[in-house]
């Protein structure tokens, strides 16, 4: 059965709207006419929920957030959002944070992204105490895991976005946190995929991997101009906890400290590339490099 429609096609993602009648099974991409290895593919039955704040009938006091009746704020879906549900924020500057109170289940995650073709930016420009633009916080909610936020731009926050364990199972695809004090920093969260995102500008660092974790994929991310005033402005950097993470197609560049520091020992630096950076790659004992360029 094929996709109904395509939000985004490119060589590492593909964004597409399942049908109705669709099941779980394979999932192939065909693409003049060759055929992709199969993946499983789990079709969930969560709902779908919406924040339109220019639409005329949004309200968040009496709405249900369905397309027709959204509501105005981020924080209202937080007490409807179940596991398996997508809450799809629609074109606005949000004066506040994503920060979820539960998480989902490893088969039905909770899912916060912009909806395809609009634009989301998080500004705390405006807020009079500082915040973080993404914040998930195992410690504030013990157990939170299978949330996943993407497509989001970040800006004039504290952290883009600060991801606390024991929160678990997260990924965030196509964040960008643009002129914060902080890029995007995870603190003793485990199983966490990045991918597609962008942290530029940022006052302190671009991404940091901090404390004791493992399993992390940092994938397809950029990390430009990030510059502490301190000289400590990594591009990427990963505390000697963090147990073999994998960094692969990732560009550093511009930043006033390291490309990447990624002291956490047996780190995987795969296709990667530090261009222009104070150092290029500082690495740990048994790391693996593969197809790196550095240039400054």
């Amino acid at each position: 059965m094929p996709a109904i429609e395509y939000a985004l096609w490119s060589d590492t993602r593909i964004d597409l709207r399942v049908p109705p009648a669709a099941v779980s099974g394979p999932l192939s991409v065909v693409q003049d006419g060759r055929m992709s290895n199969a993946l499983d593919f789990t079709v969930t039955n969560g709902k779908i929920y919406h924040v339109d704040p220019n639409n005329p009938n949004a309200l968040d006091l009496i709405n249900d957030g369905s397309a027709t009746e959204p509501w105005r704020t981020i924080g209202r879906a937080y007490a409807t959002l179940q596991p398996g549900d997508t809450l799809y924020i629609h074109t606005s500057v949000y004066a506040e944070s994503i920060a979820p109170p539960r998480g989902g289940t490893a088969d039905a995650p909770i899912l916060y992204k912009a909806f395809p073709g609009d634009t989301v930016v998080l500004d705390g420009g405006a807020l009079t105490q500082p915040a973080d633009g993404i914040r998930i916080d195992g410690q504030a909610h013990p157990g939170i895991g299978h949330v996943i936020v993407a497509d989001i731009t970040v800006r004039n926050m504290d952290l883009g976005a600060q991801l606390i364990g024991p929160a678990h199972d997260l990924g965030l695809f196509g964040i960008e946190s643009d002129a914060c004090r902080g890029g995007i920093e995870s603190t003793n969260a485990s199983t966490l995929t990045l991918a597609q995102c962008v942290a530029r500008s940022n006052t302190a660092f671009g991404v940091a991997l901090k404390g004791t974790a493992a399993a992390i994929d940092v994938l397809d991310c950029r990390s430009l101009s990030n510059r502490d005033v301190g000289g400590t402005g990594n591009g990427f950097h990963t505390d000697p906890g963090i147990a073999r993470p994998r960094l692969i197609r990732c560009d550093a560049s511009f930043n006033v400290g390291s490309g990447f520091d990624l002291s956490s020992g047996p780190a995987q630096l795969l296709e990667c590339e530090a261009t222009a950076n104070r150092d290029g790659i500082r690495l740990g004992r048994d790391a693996t490099v593969r197809n790196a360029v550095v240039y400054n």
